[in-house]
């Protein structure tokens, strides 16, 4: 039977970019180039490749500035 009840509207738990919130360092996301802040300031931006030049398939929120 299909889903009863409305759509989850609710937050995103790390995917795109936060609209307020922070979010996890190395969480999956799914906007490529997007960016966003951890809750101890630190800047990252969704991409495929982490700061010692390890690729994933699904992009993740890694630092920034390495």
């Amino acid at each position: 039977p299909p889903p009863s009840g409305p759509p989850d509207t609710g937050p995103d738990p790390g995917g795109g970019p936060p609209e307020q919130g922070f979010v996890r360092q190395g969480s999956p996301c799914s906007e490529v180039g997007a960016t966003a802040v951890t809750a101890n300031g630190t800047s990252v931006t969704c991409t495929t490749t982490d700061c010692a030049g390890n690729t994933e398939d699904q992009p993740r929120w890694w630092r920034t500035t390495c």
